[in-house]
Protein backbone atom coordinates (compact mmCIF):
# COMPACT_ATOMS: atom_id res chain seq x y z
CA UNK A 1 0.00 0.00 0.00
CA UNK A 2 2.71 2.68 -0.71
CA UNK A 3 1.99 5.92 -2.37
CA UNK A 4 2.31 5.57 -6.26
CA UNK A 5 5.49 7.66 -6.50
CA UNK A 6 6.99 5.38 -4.15
CA UNK A 7 6.81 1.85 -6.39
CA UNK A 8 8.51 -1.19 -5.45
CA UNK A 9 11.67 -1.17 -6.80
CA UNK A 10 11.89 -3.09 -10.58
CA UNK A 11 14.55 -4.84 -9.68
CA UNK A 12 12.73 -6.82 -7.13
CA UNK A 13 12.03 -10.39 -7.93
CA UNK A 14 8.51 -11.63 -8.08
CA UNK A 15 9.68 -14.31 -5.87
CA UNK A 16 10.61 -11.72 -3.14
CA UNK A 17 7.69 -9.76 -2.98
CA UNK A 18 5.79 -13.07 -2.36
CA UNK A 19 7.91 -14.01 0.11
CA UNK A 20 7.33 -10.65 1.71
CA UNK A 21 3.50 -10.96 0.51
CA UNK A 22 3.47 -14.24 2.58
CA UNK A 23 5.62 -13.25 5.89
CA UNK A 24 3.54 -9.66 6.20
CA UNK A 25 0.17 -11.28 6.10
CA UNK A 26 1.18 -14.18 8.19
CA UNK A 27 2.39 -11.13 11.37
CA UNK A 28 -0.77 -9.43 10.47
CA UNK A 29 -2.91 -12.92 11.16
CA UNK A 30 -0.86 -14.00 14.23
CA UNK A 31 -0.74 -10.89 15.90
CA UNK A 32 -5.15 -10.41 15.10
CA UNK A 33 -5.58 -13.95 15.52
CA UNK A 34 -3.65 -13.88 18.50
CA UNK A 35 -6.04 -10.47 20.08
CA UNK A 36 -9.17 -12.53 19.38
CA UNK A 37 -7.97 -15.51 20.91
CA UNK A 38 -7.01 -13.29 24.31
CA UNK A 39 -10.27 -11.81 24.49
CA UNK A 40 -12.34 -15.29 24.37
CA UNK A 41 -9.84 -17.76 25.88
CA UNK A 42 -8.44 -15.69 28.79
CA UNK A 43 -10.48 -12.50 28.99
CA UNK A 44 -6.79 -10.75 28.70
CA UNK A 45 -8.25 -8.15 26.17
CA UNK A 46 -11.26 -6.59 26.78
CA UNK A 47 -13.60 -5.33 23.90
CA UNK A 48 -14.06 -4.63 20.58
CA UNK A 49 -11.65 -1.62 20.76
CA UNK A 50 -8.66 -3.71 22.08
CA UNK A 51 -8.81 -6.32 19.69
CA UNK A 52 -9.27 -3.96 16.76
CA UNK A 53 -6.00 -1.90 18.00
CA UNK A 54 -4.15 -4.73 17.76
CA UNK A 55 -5.48 -5.31 14.07
CA UNK A 56 -4.12 -1.89 13.31
CA UNK A 57 -0.76 -1.97 14.84
CA UNK A 58 -0.26 -5.71 13.31
CA UNK A 59 -0.95 -3.77 9.84
CA UNK A 60 0.98 -0.47 10.70
CA UNK A 61 3.71 -2.73 11.53
CA UNK A 62 3.43 -5.49 8.36
CA UNK A 63 3.30 -2.01 5.85
CA UNK A 64 6.43 -0.63 7.48
CA UNK A 65 8.76 -4.57 7.04
CA UNK A 66 7.37 -5.16 3.69
CA UNK A 67 5.85 -2.39 1.89
CA UNK A 68 8.99 -1.36 0.36
CA UNK A 69 9.66 -5.26 -1.32
CA UNK A 70 6.08 -5.86 -2.41
CA UNK A 71 4.12 -2.96 -2.06
CA UNK A 72 2.19 -4.42 1.31
CA UNK A 73 -1.11 -5.92 -0.11
CA UNK A 74 -2.43 -8.68 2.89
CA UNK A 75 -5.50 -9.08 1.25
CA UNK A 76 -6.28 -10.84 -1.97
CA UNK A 77 -9.33 -8.28 -2.35
CA UNK A 78 -6.86 -5.55 -2.14
CA UNK A 79 -4.99 -7.13 -4.85
CA UNK A 80 -7.21 -7.94 -7.12
CA UNK A 81 -8.49 -4.04 -7.08
CA UNK A 82 -5.14 -2.80 -7.45
CA UNK A 83 -4.80 -4.95 -10.82
CA UNK A 84 -7.88 -3.99 -12.04
CA UNK A 85 -7.95 -0.29 -11.16
CA UNK A 86 -3.98 0.00 -10.89
CA UNK A 87 -2.39 -2.16 -13.42
CA UNK A 88 0.39 0.86 -13.90
CA UNK A 89 1.77 -0.10 -10.33
CA UNK A 90 0.58 -3.65 -10.07
CA UNK A 91 1.30 -5.82 -12.72
CA UNK A 92 -1.83 -8.28 -13.19
CA UNK A 93 0.99 -11.28 -14.10
CA UNK A 94 1.66 -10.62 -10.11
CA UNK A 95 -1.42 -11.05 -9.23
CA UNK A 96 -2.13 -15.04 -8.80
CA UNK A 97 1.25 -15.33 -6.96
CA UNK A 98 0.23 -12.39 -4.54
CA UNK A 99 -2.75 -14.03 -3.81
CA UNK A 100 -1.55 -17.75 -3.06
CA UNK A 101 0.95 -16.30 -1.03
CA UNK A 102 -1.34 -14.38 0.93
CA UNK A 103 -3.36 -17.36 1.66
CA UNK A 104 -0.22 -19.45 2.90
CA UNK A 105 0.89 -16.49 4.92
CA UNK A 106 -2.63 -16.39 6.66
CA UNK A 107 -2.71 -20.70 7.19
CA UNK A 108 0.70 -19.57 8.84
CA UNK A 109 -0.33 -16.85 10.95
CA UNK A 110 -3.48 -18.66 12.16
CA UNK A 111 -1.48 -21.79 12.71
CA UNK A 112 0.91 -20.12 15.32
CA UNK A 113 -1.78 -18.03 17.17
CA UNK A 114 -3.57 -21.42 17.50
CA UNK A 115 -0.74 -23.76 18.37
CA UNK A 116 -0.10 -20.53 21.08
CA UNK A 117 -3.45 -20.79 22.75
CA UNK A 118 -4.00 -24.14 22.49
CA UNK A 119 -3.60 -24.91 25.93
CA UNK A 120 -5.87 -22.09 27.00
CA UNK A 121 -8.77 -23.54 24.31
CA UNK A 122 -8.26 -26.76 26.46
CA UNK A 123 -8.66 -25.13 29.85
CA UNK A 124 -11.57 -22.97 28.07
CA UNK A 125 -12.95 -26.01 26.15
CA UNK A 126 -12.52 -28.08 29.90
CA UNK A 127 -14.45 -25.25 31.92
CA UNK A 128 -17.09 -24.90 29.29
CA UNK A 129 -18.16 -28.12 27.48
CA UNK A 130 -21.21 -27.46 25.96
CA UNK A 131 -19.03 -25.30 23.53
CA UNK A 132 -16.26 -27.77 23.32
CA UNK A 133 -14.98 -28.71 19.57
CA UNK A 134 -16.93 -32.05 19.66
CA UNK A 135 -20.55 -29.55 20.41
CA UNK A 136 -21.11 -29.40 17.08
CA UNK A 137 -23.30 -25.62 16.13
CA UNK A 138 -22.49 -24.03 19.92
CA UNK A 139 -18.60 -24.57 18.95
CA UNK A 140 -18.88 -21.17 16.47
CA UNK A 141 -18.54 -19.65 19.96
CA UNK A 142 -14.41 -20.90 20.20
CA UNK A 143 -14.30 -21.28 16.42
CA UNK A 144 -14.50 -17.58 16.24
CA UNK A 145 -10.69 -17.21 17.37
CA UNK A 146 -9.54 -18.17 14.20
CA UNK A 147 -12.73 -17.59 11.28
CA UNK A 148 -15.57 -14.96 11.44
CA UNK A 149 -18.90 -15.23 11.87
CA UNK A 150 -21.88 -13.13 11.75
CA UNK A 151 -25.24 -12.90 13.90
CA UNK A 152 -27.74 -12.76 14.23
CA UNK A 153 -27.88 -11.53 10.27
CA UNK A 154 -28.87 -13.01 7.25
CA UNK A 155 -25.98 -13.74 4.91
CA UNK A 156 -26.81 -11.63 2.46
CA UNK A 157 -27.24 -8.30 5.11
CA UNK A 158 -23.53 -9.69 6.39
CA UNK A 159 -22.54 -9.70 3.07
CA UNK A 160 -23.18 -6.14 2.05
CA UNK A 161 -21.51 -5.01 5.70
CA UNK A 162 -18.38 -7.10 4.81
CA UNK A 163 -18.97 -5.23 1.20
CA UNK A 164 -19.49 -1.82 2.69
CA UNK A 165 -16.45 -2.05 5.56
CA UNK A 166 -14.15 -3.13 2.48
CA UNK A 167 -15.25 -0.38 0.22
CA UNK A 168 -14.49 2.00 2.61
CA UNK A 169 -11.09 0.27 3.28
CA UNK A 170 -10.45 0.23 -0.64
CA UNK A 171 -11.39 3.89 -1.25
CA UNK A 172 -8.74 5.20 1.42
CA UNK A 173 -6.22 3.49 0.86
CA UNK A 174 -6.52 4.11 -2.99
CA UNK A 175 -7.21 7.68 -1.75
CA UNK A 176 -3.89 7.45 0.43
CA UNK A 177 -1.57 6.03 -1.70
CA UNK A 178 -2.62 8.69 -4.98
CA UNK A 179 0.23 10.40 -6.07
CA UNK A 180 -1.74 13.40 -6.40
CA UNK A 181 -2.87 13.24 -3.00
CA UNK A 182 -0.30 15.91 -1.42
CA UNK A 183 -2.23 16.32 1.41
CA UNK A 184 -0.78 13.33 2.58
CA UNK A 185 2.97 12.38 3.53
CA UNK A 186 3.92 9.17 2.84
CA UNK A 187 5.36 8.52 6.13
CA UNK A 188 2.22 8.66 7.39
CA UNK A 189 0.32 6.17 5.23
CA UNK A 190 0.66 3.19 7.10
CA UNK A 191 -0.75 4.60 10.47
CA UNK A 192 -3.17 6.56 8.83
CA UNK A 193 -4.38 3.26 7.39
CA UNK A 194 -3.93 1.05 9.96
CA UNK A 195 -6.08 4.02 11.86
CA UNK A 196 -8.57 3.20 9.37
CA UNK A 197 -8.65 -0.38 9.72
CA UNK A 198 -9.01 0.11 13.80
CA UNK A 199 -12.26 2.34 13.15
CA UNK A 200 -14.02 0.08 11.03
CA UNK A 201 -13.55 -3.13 13.16
CA UNK A 202 -15.27 -0.91 16.13
CA UNK A 203 -17.87 -0.19 13.82
CA UNK A 204 -18.61 -3.37 11.56
CA UNK A 205 -16.83 -5.92 14.26
CA UNK A 206 -19.51 -6.42 16.65
CA UNK A 207 -21.89 -7.33 13.27
CA UNK A 208 -19.46 -9.80 11.01
CA UNK A 209 -16.11 -9.90 12.73
CA UNK A 210 -14.69 -7.78 10.34
CA UNK A 211 -13.11 -9.45 7.78
CA UNK A 212 -12.34 -7.31 4.84
CA UNK A 213 -9.94 -9.66 3.81
CA UNK A 214 -10.66 -13.04 2.38
CA UNK A 215 -7.11 -14.59 3.29
CA UNK A 216 -7.55 -13.50 6.79
CA UNK A 217 -11.00 -15.57 7.29
CA UNK A 218 -10.78 -18.66 4.58
CA UNK A 219 -7.19 -19.77 5.54
CA UNK A 220 -7.42 -19.82 9.21
CA UNK A 221 -10.77 -21.57 8.63
CA UNK A 222 -8.72 -24.43 7.33
CA UNK A 223 -6.75 -24.46 10.14
CA UNK A 224 -9.64 -24.81 12.78
CA UNK A 225 -10.85 -27.30 10.65
CA UNK A 226 -7.48 -29.39 11.29
CA UNK A 227 -7.86 -28.67 14.76
CA UNK A 228 -11.31 -30.56 14.77
CA UNK A 229 -14.02 -28.19 14.93
CA UNK A 230 -16.53 -29.66 12.54
CA UNK A 231 -16.97 -29.10 8.96
CA UNK A 232 -20.35 -27.15 8.97
CA UNK A 233 -18.91 -24.82 12.03
CA UNK A 234 -15.64 -24.47 9.84
CA UNK A 235 -17.46 -23.01 6.61
CA UNK A 236 -20.14 -22.00 8.20
CA UNK A 237 -21.06 -17.96 5.98
CA UNK A 238 -17.67 -18.99 4.29
CA UNK A 239 -18.62 -17.28 1.15
CA UNK A 240 -19.42 -13.93 2.88
CA UNK A 241 -16.01 -12.98 3.62
CA UNK A 242 -14.84 -14.28 0.03
CA UNK A 243 -16.98 -12.07 -2.06
CA UNK A 244 -17.98 -9.32 -0.04
CA UNK A 245 -14.67 -7.94 0.72
CA UNK A 246 -13.84 -8.59 -3.17
CA UNK A 247 -17.08 -6.82 -4.12
CA UNK A 248 -16.59 -3.86 -1.69
CA UNK A 249 -12.73 -3.80 -2.82
CA UNK A 250 -13.69 -3.78 -6.13
CA UNK A 251 -16.39 -0.92 -5.46
CA UNK A 252 -14.37 1.53 -3.02
CA UNK A 253 -11.67 1.50 -5.61
CA UNK A 254 -13.86 2.13 -8.86
CA UNK A 255 -15.82 4.84 -6.69
CA UNK A 256 -12.33 6.75 -6.03
CA UNK A 257 -11.06 6.53 -9.66
CA UNK A 258 -14.47 7.99 -10.67
CA UNK A 259 -14.86 10.47 -8.41
CA UNK A 260 -12.20 11.87 -5.77
CA UNK A 261 -9.01 10.56 -8.37
CA UNK A 262 -10.00 12.90 -11.50
CA UNK A 263 -10.51 16.04 -9.18
CA UNK A 264 -7.12 15.36 -7.44
CA UNK A 265 -5.41 15.26 -10.92
CA UNK A 266 -7.17 18.66 -12.04
CA UNK A 267 -6.38 20.26 -8.74
CA UNK A 268 -2.82 18.74 -8.99
CA UNK A 269 -2.12 20.21 -12.45
CA UNK A 270 -3.79 23.63 -11.69
CA UNK A 271 -1.61 23.93 -8.71
CA UNK A 272 -4.41 25.07 -7.14
CA UNK A 273 -5.01 21.96 -4.62
CA UNK A 274 -8.67 22.36 -3.98
CA UNK A 275 -7.04 26.49 -2.51
CA UNK A 276 -9.72 28.15 -5.17
CA UNK A 277 -11.78 27.06 -8.40
CA UNK A 278 -10.12 25.10 -10.94
CA UNK A 279 -11.66 25.99 -14.09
Amino acid sequence: MLPEGLQVPPQTRLLQQCVAECMGTALMVLLGCGSVSAAVLTDAVHGVFQVAAVWGCAVVLAIFLFGRISGAHFNPAISLAMAAFRPSSFSRNQLFPYLFSQFIGALVGAALSLFMYLPSLSSFEVANPQIAREAGEDSVATARILGEYFSPLSSLAAFFIEAIATSILSFVIFGLTDKNNSAVSQHCVPALIGMCIVALICVFGPLTQAGMNPARDFSPRIIALCAGWPVDVCFQGWWVYIFGPIFGALTGAWLYNSTSKPALKKAQECGCEGSKNCN
